[in-house]
C-alpha cells in the first residue's frame, strides 16, 4: 500500500493534505467550541452570518483562485515559479493603478450590507471588507503553492493559521470576555499571518526573474470561456451554502439564526471532513498531466465522500444531543431533532461541490448548474421560511435537483471523451 502511495503523485498529495486538513479542521473545531461557548446564541447567529457574506462576497477571489491553478498548471514545472512572480507584479501594478476606485466600491459595498443584511453591530460591516482585502491577498499566494503542487506547504500554512487563530481566540476571551469585536480581530489576524507565511514560502522557491514576452496576450486571450465557467460554478456553490444563514437572519430573531448557525456548522463538517480530497482532485485535473486521471479520481473521491458522509449522518442520527452538547453546549439542544437534515445537505453539498470542479475542469457551463439552482432556493426560502425544518426541506430538496443536474452534465461531458477513446481503439 505504502509503496502504491509512493508512486501515485495524487494518493500521495492527498495524503498530505487530507492529514494536515485534518488537523486544522480539527482545530476548527476547537475555535467554534470557543466560539459558541464564549459568546451569546444571538452574537454567534451574528458572526456565522457576517461569515457568510464575506465568502459569498469574496467568490471574484475564489475565482482568481481556480484560474491561477489551472494557468500554472499549464506551465512546464521548471516555469511556474517565474510566471507566479511575473503574475503578482502584474497584479500589483493594478491595484496602485486603480485602488482609488476599488475604495470606493468598497464603501458602498458596506452601506448595501448594512441596509440589506439585518446585521446588529457595525464592526460586522468592518470585518466582512476586511476579510475581502484579505481573500484578495491570501487567495493569490494559496493558489499558486497548490498550482507548483506544494502540498506540504499549503497544509502547513493552513494549520499555521488555525494554531494562531486559537492561540489569539484564547486570549481574548480570557482579557476581553463575550467581546465580538476581538473575535473578528484574532481571525483578520491569524489570517494575515497565514498569508505572509505563504508568500515566504512562494518566493523561496525561485529567484525572480523578468521574461514578460507573450504574458499579457496568453491572460487576455485564453481564459474568456474559463472565467465565465468557473465564476458560474464557484458563485453557485459558494451560495448554495450561504444564502439560507443570510436570509434567516434577515427573516427571523436573532437567537433563531444563532441556533440555524449550528445547524449550518453541522452540515459543514462533512465538507472540512472531505475538502482536502476536492482541492487535490482539482488541482491534479487541471494540470496536463492530470487530465486523464479526472474520471477515474472523481470516482475515487466520490466514494470517500460517500464513506465519511455517511458516517456522519449516522452519528447525528445516533447521538445528536451528545453531539451538541460537545460541540456548543445545552443552551442549543432546541435543534438536536434537526441535525440529521443538516447532515444530509452537507453530504449532498460535498458531492456536488466535487461534480461542480469536475465540470469547471472540463469547461462545461453544465457547472453554471449551481447559480440556477440557488435562484430556486433563495426564492423558497424567501417565500417559506416560518420554521427551520422548512428551511432544512428546501435546502435538501435543492441538493438533489443540483445533484441530478450535475450528473447529467458529467455524463454528457464525458460522453465524447469515451467515444473518442474507443474510436481510436477500433482504428
Amino acid at each position: 500500500m505504502w509503496q502504491q502511495i509512493r508512486k501515485n503523485p495524487f494518493l500521495q498529495s492527498s495524503l498530505i493534505t487530507t492529514v494536515a486538513f485534518n488537523g486544522a479542521n480539527f482545530l476548527s473545531f476547537v475555535v467554534n467550541f470557543l466560539l459558541v461557548r464564549a459568546i451569546s446564541v444571538p452574537d454567534y447567529g451574528e458572526y456565522v452570518a457576517a461569515t457568510a457574506y464575506a465568502g459569498l462576497l469574496s467568490i471574484p477571489f475564489s475565482i482568481l483562485t481556480l484560474i491561477i491553478i489551472k494557468k500554472i498548471g499549464q506551465h512546464k514545472a521548471q516555469e511556474r515559479t517565474e510566471y507566479i512572480l511575473r503574475l503578482e507584479r502584474r497584479l500589483g501594478k493594478f491595484m496602485r493603478r486603480n485602488g482609488w476606485w476599488m475604495a470606493m466600491v468598497g464603501l458602498g459595498l458596506g452601506w448595501g450590507i448594512n441596509y440589506f443584511a439585518n446585521l446588529s453591530h457595525a464592526m460586522s460591516i468592518g470585518y466582512i471588507l476586511f476579510s475581502l482585502l484579505l481573500s484578495a491577498w491570501g487567495m493569490f499566494w494559496a493558489a499558486s503553492l497548490q498550482g507548483l503542487k506544494d502540498f506540504r506547504g499549503f497544509s502547513i500554512a493552513t494549520m499555521g493559521t488555525m494554531v494562531v487563530r486559537i492561540m489569539l481566540l484564547v486570549a481574548a476571551i480570557f482579557v476581553f470576555p463575550h467581546s465580538l469585536v476581538f473575535i473578528y480581530l484574532t481571525i483578520l489576524g491569524s489570517s494575515l499571518a497565514g498569508i505572509m507565511w505563504q508568500r515566504w514560502r512562494v518566493k523561496k522557491q525561485g529567484s525572480e526573474k523578468r521574461r514578460r514576452a507573450g504574458m499579457d496576450k496568453e491572460i487576455r486571450l485564453k481564459m474568456t470561456k474559463e472565467a465565465w465557467v468557473t465564476t458560474l460554478g464557484t458563485l453557485g456553490m459558494t451560495a448554495l451554502i450561504s444564502v439560507d444563514v443570510m436570509l434567516v437572519k434577515k427573516f427571523q430573531t436573532e437567537s433563531v439564526a444563532g441556533l440555524f448557525g449550528l445547524l449550518s456548522l453541522g452540515a459543514k463538517i462533512i465538507f472540512y471532513a472531505t475538502q482536502p480530497i476536492m482541492q487535490v482532485a482539482f488541482a491534479f485535473g487541471a494540470a496536463k498531466e492530470g487530465e486523464k486521471y479526472q474520471l477515474k479520481n472523481l470516482k475515487i473521491s466520490t466514494l470517500i465522500l460517500l464513506v465519511v458522509g455517511g458516517g456522519v449522518i449516522g452519528a447525528y442520527l445516533i447521538a445528536p444531543e451528545l453531539i451538541i452538547r460537545i460541540l456548543a453546549g445545552e443552551k442549543y439542544l432546541a435543534i438536536t431533532g434537526y441535525l440529521w437534515m443538516a447532515g444530509v445537505f452537507g453530504l449532498l453539498f460535498i458531492l456536488n461541490n466535487l461534480y461542480t470542479q469536475f465540470l469547471i475542469n472540463r469547461k462545461s457551463f453544465w457547472a453554471g448548474g449551481a447559480l440556477a439552482m440557488v435562484g430556486m432556493q433563495s426564492l423558497l426560502i424567501w417565500q417559506w421560511h416560518d420554521s427551520l425544518r422548512q428551511i432544512l426541506l428546501i435546502d435538501i430538496g435543492v441538493g438533489i435537483g443540483l445533484l441530478l443536474v450535475n450528473l447529467m452534465g458529467i455524463y454528457l461531458t464525458a460522453r465524447p471523451a469515451y467515444g473518442k477513446k474507443s474510436t481510436n481503439s477500433v482504428v
